[in-house]
C-alpha cells in the first residue's frame, strides 16, 4: 500500500526534495510581492474552476484542502517577511513559492482536463492506447493524462457517454491533485490506511473477509485486474529481479484499486449512500470507509419504547377520535382573574401545541445528531409530525373543541414521552465523557491524524527534519531541536533499535520544554492577522503549537467562537479522542465538556479551557466597552442604532458568502448596541428582540452570548425582562435559527415587522416567568428606570392592579412614568388590541382559534386600559399621578406614535372599550359614583362632538377611583363571559386600531395578510 515502502512515493519524494533544494530565491520585498501576486491569481482562478464541482472533488472536500494550502502560503509569507535576512525567512519564502507552484500546476491541469478527451474510432485503437482491453467504455491513461473513449463499445451497448467520461474525469482529477502535482499527497496516504487486515462490518451474514480481500474481489468486478498484465510487463522493464518486479506491479495495482475505490465511493455518496445495492460487498467497503472516520459501537433502541411511540395510521385515528371527548379543565377560565392562579387554570391550546412541537422536534434533532439511528427514528418523527399537524389544523379550523384538542395532545404526549426518555438515555451513553476512550492513533495517524490535504513537500520536510534530528542524536547525543514530530516518528521505529527508548524520552522532554517558545513565536507571526482569518486558520492547521497560538490570540481578543465546527475538527485531529460532532452541534453543554477534554488531552492542564473561556468572556466585555461612546452617539441619531445593526448584518453576509470580511465588521459592536438598548430602553421592543435572534441565528453572535445576556449575572434581565423567554429555554442554536426563520419578513431579511410583533404579544408575553419578571420590573423604585420606548409593551401586558402601581409615585412628587412614557402608553394597547382583532379574523378564516387564554388577555387589557385612561385624563384618580392634558392628547405626539397625535391612538381604543362595556351587560347598580356612561370617557369616532371632556373636581375623581377599584375584578369576569361581544367589537375596530409606530408603514404593520403569514408558520419547527 501507499507508505514509505512504496517505490513510487520514494521516487517522487526524492524528486520533490531535489527541486526544493535547487530553488534559488532571495527573500526580498519584491520577491515576496511576486509570490503574493501569483498566489492571489491562482486563488482567483480556482474560485471559478468547473472541475471543483465534480463529484469526486466535492465528496473529498477538495475546496477545504485548498483553504488549508492558502493558509500555508499566508503563514509562510508572513514568516518570510519577519525573517528577512535569515535562513529561516528564505526557507519560508521557498515553501510559499513551492505551494503556489503546485497550486498553479494543479489548476492548469484541471482546467485542461476536459480538452484531453480522445475518441477512439476502433476497439483496437482504444485497447492499444492504454487499457489493454476492448471491453471498456472509457479509460483514463495515467501515463499520458488522456481520457480515452471507446466509441464502438458505447454505441454497441447503449452506454451514457457523458456519464462514462465524467467518471474517468474523476480519476483524472484525483491523479492531478495527488500523484501528478503532489498537492494533496495526504489523500493517498489516508486511503492506504484502509488496506490493512481490518474486517469491515455490514457484510453478509457469516462473512468476515478483510478489507483487502473485499477490495481485491471488487477489482475483478470493476475490471481493474485487466491492467495487471500491462503493469507487470512495465515493472519487468524496470526491475530485472522477478520478485522486485512483481512487488512493484503489485504497488501500482493497489494504487489503481484505491483510485477506483475513491471514485466509486464518491459516486455512492452523491447518490445518497443507498444500501439496497445488488452488491453488498461493495457497500461494505464504502461503509467501512465511513466507519473508519468515525467508529462507534452501535446501541440498540429499546423495542418497548419504539412500540409505544409507533403512532402510525391507527395512532392518528385515535388522536383524531380524542376530539369527541371533553374534560373539565376549563372551569377556571370563566373566572377570568388577572392573577397567575386564574390564568394557570385555563386551557391554552396554542401554547400546548407549541410545547408538543418542541418535544417532537427533539426526535428529529436526535436523528440528525446520530445518523446511525436515522432509518429507525425518521419514520417515527414523520408520524408524530403528521399527527401534530392534524390536531393543529382541526383545532384551528374550529372542528375540534379545546377540550378535545387537549385530549388529543395528551394522547400524543403519552406516546412521545417514553421515547424521549429513551433517546436521552442513548444520547447520554453515546456522548459520555467518562466512558470515552482514546482512539489509539497508530502508524501514520500518529504523525498526521487528519492529513488528507498534506502536500508531498509537507511529508518530505516532516521526515527530513525528523531523521536529521535522529542523526544528530546519534552523533552528538542530544543537540536535536525538532521535537514536535520526533516523538511521533520514533514511536514507529522498532523497539530493538539502539537508543530508541532514550530517544523517545528525549523528544518528549524537548517537546514540552520548547512549546512555550514555539507558541509565542507563532503568536507573533499571527498577530497581524484578522480575527476572522485566524478563525478560518484554526479550522485548517494541524500543528498544535500554531493552534494554541491562535486560541490564545482569539481569546485575548474576545473573538473565539466555541461553536466553530472546523475548530472542532482541528481538536479531533490533534487529540487522542474524537468529539461527537453531530451531538455537540445540538448540545452546547456537552460541547463544552468535550472541548475541555480535548484541550486538556492536547496541551495538558485540566483548567486550560476554563482559563481560555474566562479570558474570552472578559475580552468580550472590554471589547464592548470600547464601543459604548459610539453607540451612545448612534442612539441620538434617529434610527442610528437599527441602521448600524443592519450594516453589521450585511457585512457579515458578505463575509459568509465569500465577498470578504470588512474591517468594520465587529461582533462586539453588534452586541454592545443590543446590550446598550436593553439597558437604556433604546429602539423598539421588537427591534431589540429581532436583531438579537437574527444575530445569533446567522452566526454573527454566538449562542453563548445569548445565554450570557439572558443569564442572571448579566444585569440585563432585571431591566429587560423579555429576555426571560431565552432563560433556560428556547436557547439552543437550532431553536433560535428556527425562530429566526419564522420572524423573517418576505424579501426583507434585515428588517423586523409584524411577525415579530405578533410573536412578542402572542408568545413571548404568554410565558409565565416572563410575566412575573415584568411585574417585578414595574414595581417600586425599579419602575423609574423604565424607558419610554419599553413602556408600550409593558402597559399592554399589565393588569389593572399593575397599572395602578405604575401610575403611582416613587416618593414625593417623583413619578414612575415620565411624560414621554405616559404619551407612549396608548400605542402599546393599540398594538395589543389590533393583534387580538387580527386573531379574531384568523379564526373566521379557519387558520387560528381565539382561545380562552386570548379571551382572558382581551378582558384583562380592556379593564387595564380603562383604569389607565381614567387616571391620565382625571376621570377617576386619586393623589399625585401622571396626567395628560387635552392639548397633549389632541396635538402632542409620543416617541412611538410617529407623526400621529396621541388622540389618533386613544380615540378608537376608547370607543372600542366603551362599546364592549355597554354591551357586556355589567350590573352597575351596586355602585354609587360610576355607571355605564362614565366608567370611561366616551370617544366617538363617527361623532367627535360627543367626546367627554368634562372637568371633574378632585372629590369626584377620588369617588370614582374608589368605586372603580372595587368593580374592576368583577367587570373583567363579566367581560370574560361575553366572548361574542368582545370578538364582535374587536372585528369592528380591527382596521381602526393603530399599532406602535403605525405611521412608519403606509398600510400599518398588522395587516390581515401579514397576520396570515405569521400563523402559517406559528407551529412550524421550534428546534
Amino acid at each position: 500500500c501507499y507508505t514509505l515502502s512504496n517505490t513510487s512515493f520514494r521516487q517522487r519524494a526524492e524528486q520533490a526534495d531535489e527541486q526544493f533544494e535547487s530553488m534559488q530565491m532571495e527573500n526580498t520585498e519584491d520577491e515576496r510581492e511576486r509570490v503574493q501576486r501569483e498566489y492571489g491569481e491562482v486563488k482567483a482562478r480556482f474560485a471559478d474552476l468547473p472541475a471543483l464541482r465534480h463529484t469526486v472533488c466535492r465528496v473529498l472536500h477538495i475546496e477545504d484542502g485548498l483553504l488549508e494550502q492558502y493558509t500555508t502560503v499566508r503563514i509562510n509569507l508572513q514568516a518570510a517577511k519577519k525573517g528577512e535576512g535569515t535562513a529561516e525567512g528564505t526557507e519560508s519564502l521557498k515553501s510559499a513559492q513551492d505551494t503556489v507552484q503546485r497550486l498553479t500546476e494543479a489548476e492548469r491541469q484541471l482546467q485542461e482536463m476536459a480538452g484531453h478527451v480522445r475518441h477512439c474510432g476502433t476497439p483496437q485503437e482504444f485497447s492499444e492506447s492504454g487499457p489493454g482491453t476492448t471491453e471498456a467504455a472509457a479509460f483514463y491513461n495515467r501515463e499520458t493524462g488522456e481520457i480515452l473513449v471507446n466509441d464502438q463499445y458505447i454505441r454497441q451497448y447503449g452506454r451514457n457517454e457523458e456519464a462514462d467520461i465524467r467518471h474517468e474525469m474523476g480519476h483524472a482529477a484525483l491523479d492531478i491533485l495527488t500523484r501528478r502535482t503532489g498537492l494533496f499527497e495526504g489523500l493517498l496516504l489516508r486511503t492506504s490506511e484502509l488496506l490493512d487486515e481490518a474486517i469491515p462490518a455490514h457484510q453478509l451474514p457469516g462473512q468476515e473477509r478483510t478489507f483487502r480481500e473485499l477490495l481485491v474481489k471488487q477489482g475483478h468486478k470493476w475490471r481493474v485486474d485487466h491492467n495487471w498484465p500491462i503493469l507487470l510487463e512495465r515493472a519487468r522493464q524496470q526491475r530485472a529481479n522477478t520478485a522486485e518486479a512483481e512487488a512493484l506491479a503489485q504497488e501500482w495495482y493497489e494504487d489503481r484499486l484505491m483510485d477506483e475505490l475513491l471514485n466509486k465511493y464518491a459516486s455512492w455518496v452523491e447518490r445518497g449512500r443507498p444500501t439496497d445495492s445488488g452488491d453488498p460487498e461493495q457497500i461494505a467497503l464504502f461503509r467501512h470507509i465511513e466507519d473508519t472516520m468515525e467508529p462507534g459501537e452501535m446501541r440498540e433502541l429499546d423495542p418497548q419504547a419504539l412500540r409505544e411511540a409507533d403512532l402510525g395510521e391507527r395512532g392518528r385515528r385515535i388522536a383524531e377520535g380524542s376530539f369527541q371527548f371533553g374534560d373539565d379543565e376549563t372551569d377556571a377560565a370563566a373566572d377570568g382573574g388577572g392573577h397567575g392562579a386564574a390564568e394557570s387554570g385555563m386551557l391554552d391550546i396554542n401554547t400546548k401545541l407549541i410545547d408538543l412541537r418542541r418535544g417532537i422536534e427533539k426526535v428529529r434533532v436526535f436523528a440528525d445528531s446520530f445518523p446511525e439511528f436515522e432509518k429507525t427514528i425518521r419514520p417515527i418523527y414523520d408520524n408524530f409530525d403528521q399527527t401534530h399537524r392534524m390536531v393543529q389544523q382541526e383545532f384551528q379550523a374550529g372542528r375540534a373543541t379545546p377540550e378535545g384538542a387537549n385530549q388529543a395532545i395528551k394522547y400524543i404526549e403519552n406516546k412521545l414521552d417514553p421515547l424521549l426518555k429513551e433517546l436521552e438515555n442513548i444520547r447520554g451513553e453515546k456522548v459520555s465523557i467518562s466512558k470515552a476512550g482514546a482512539g489509539g492513533k497508530k502508524d501514520w495517524r500518529a504523525i498526521f491524524h487528519d492529513f488528507n490535504f498534506v502536500s508531498i513537500m509537507d511529508v518530505v520536510r516532516m521526515f527530513k527534519q525528523g531523521w536529521e534530528d535522529l542523526n544528530r542524536y546519534w552523533t552528538r547525543r542530544g543537540d536535536s531541536k525538532q521535537a514536535s514530530l520526533g516523538y511521533a516518528i520514533t514511536k514507529l521505529i522498532p523497539k530493538d533499535t539502539p537508543y530508541v527508548g532514550r530517544l523517545q524520552d528525549e523528544f518528549l522532554r524537548r517537546d514540552r520544554d520548547s512549546e512555550t517558545k514555539e507558541v509565542n513565536e507563532w503568536k507573533e507571526k499571527f498577530d497581524d492577522f484578522s480575527s476572522y482569518y485566524l478563525l478560518r486558520m484554526l479550522g485548517q492547521v494541524r500543528n498544535k503549537d500554531q493552534a494554541k497560538a491562535i486560541f490564545m490570540l482569539l481569546t485575548d481578543r474576545g473573538r473565539m467562537e466555541w461553536s466553530n465546527e472546523k475548530m472542532w475538527d482541528t481538536l479531533n485531529a490533534l487529540s487522542n479522542f474524537s468529539m461527537p460532532i453531530h451531538a455537540c452541534r445540538n448540545d452546547d453543554v456537552l460541547r463544552d465538556k468535550w472541548l475541555r477534554k480535548l484541550i486538556s488531552d492536547i496541551w495538558g492542564g485540566q483548567d486550560l479551557y476554563t482559563t481560555w473561556r474566562q479570558a474570552n468572556d472578559g475580552a468580550v466585555k472590554n471589547g464592548k466597552s470600547k464601543f459604548t461612546a459610539m453607540v451612545d452617539q448612534l442612539s441620538n441619531i434617529q434610527g442610528g442604532l437599527e441602521r448600524e445593526l443592519i450594516n453589521q448584518l450585511v457585512l457579515w453576509e458578505d463575509k459568509r458568502t465569500g465577498r470578504g470580511a470588512s474591517t468594520d465588521l465587529n461582533p462586539h459592536l453588534y452586541e454592545e448596541i443590543l446590550d446598550y438598548s436593553m439597558r437604556n430602553g433604546k429602539m423598539t421592543m421588537e427591534g431589540k428582540l429581532f436583531y438579537l435572534v437574527r444575530g445569533v441565528a446567522v452566526g454573527l453572535l454566538s449562542i453563548d452570548r445569548l445565554r450570557t445576556m439572558a443569564g442572571e449575572t448579566s444585569g440585563i434581565l432585571s431591566r429587560y425582562p423579555w429576555l426571560d423567554y431565552f432563560y433556560k429555554k428556547n436557547n439552543t442554536l437550532p431553536e433560535v435559527q428556527a425562530l429566526n426563520k419564522r420572524l423573517e419578513e418576505p424579501g426583507k431579511p434585515f428588517d423586523y415587522g409584524p411577525k415579530t410583533t405578533l410573536w412578542l404579544h402572542l408568545e413571548v408575553m404568554r410565558v409565565e416567568s416572563t410575566r412575573e419578571r415584568i411585574s417585578k420590573a414595574i414595581s417600586g423604585v425599579r419602575a423609574e428606570n423604565l424607558d419610554h420606548e419599553d413602556v408600550p409593551t409593558l402597559v399592554s401586558q399589565a393588569d389593572w392592579t399593575n397599572i395602578d402601581r405604575m401610575t403611582g409615585m416613587v416618593s414625593g412628587t417623583r413619578e414612575k412614568l415620565s411624560p414621554e412614557a405616559v404619551r407612549n402608553s396608548y400605542t402599546g394597547f393599540g398594538t395589543k388590541f389590533k393583534a387580538l382583532a387580527r386573531l379574531v379574523q384568523m379564526e373566521e378564516d379557519g387558520v387560528a382559534q381565539f382561545t380562552d387564554r386570548d379571551m382572558h388577555e382581551a378582558a384583562k387589557a380592556i379593564v387595564a386600559y380603562i383604569h389607565m385612561d381614567n387616571i391620565f385624563t382625571r376621570n377617576a384618580s386619586r393623589g399625585d399621578r401622571p396626567v395628560l392634558t387635552w392639548d397633549h392628547i389632541d396635538n402632542g405626539t409620543g416617541p412611538s406614535t410617529s407623526n400621529l397625535t396621541v388622540g389618533k391612538y386613544r380615540t378608537p381604543q376608547n370607543d372600542f372599550v366603551f362599546n364592549v362595556v355597554q354591551e357586556s351587560g355589567f350590573d352597575f347598580s351596586r355602585y354609587t359614583h360610576i355607571n355605564a356612561g362614565n366608567l370611561i370617557r366616551r370617544e366617538n369616532m363617527e361623532h367627535p362632538e360627543e367626546s367627554d371632556r368634562t372637568r371633574y373636581t378632585p372629590t369626584q375623581q377620588e369617588e370614582r377611583y374608589e368605586d372603580a377599584r372595587g368593580l374592576m375584578g368583577q367587570l373583567q369576569k363579566t367581560i370574560m363571559q361575553r366572548p361574542d361581544v368582545v370578538k364582535k367589537c374587536l372585528k369592528k375596530f380591527a382596521d381602526h386600531f393603530r399599532e406602535e409606530n403605525y405611521a412608519d408603514r403606509a398600510e400599518g404593520w398588522l395587516t390581515e395578510k401579514n397576520t396570515q403569514e405569521y400563523f402559517a408558520s406559528r407551529f412550524s419547527s421550534t428546534a
